[in-house]
């Protein structure tokens, strides 16, 4: 790694709620939420950033 290079955690959820932003999703993530009153998650911009970057590194969406 480069420098400046930042090491981030990103779970299946974040790449699934990203994935349902760009339009990828082909099935609803059915970790969280599932049961009644319990909310996903709020996905953090910082983490939907990174993996827009990644989904364009491998030519999954256009830059935006």
């Amino acid at each position: 790694m480069g420098q400046g290079a930042v090491w981030l955690h990103v779970s299946n959820l974040a790449i699934s709620q990203t994935k349902e932003l760009c339009g990828l999703a082909k099935t609803k993530y059915k970790g969280y939420g599932d049961a009644e009153g319990q909310p996903a998650p709020k996905l953090a911009a910082k983490k939907e950033a990174a993996i827009r970057e990644a989904f364009n590194w491998f030519g999954l969406i256009e830059k935006e």
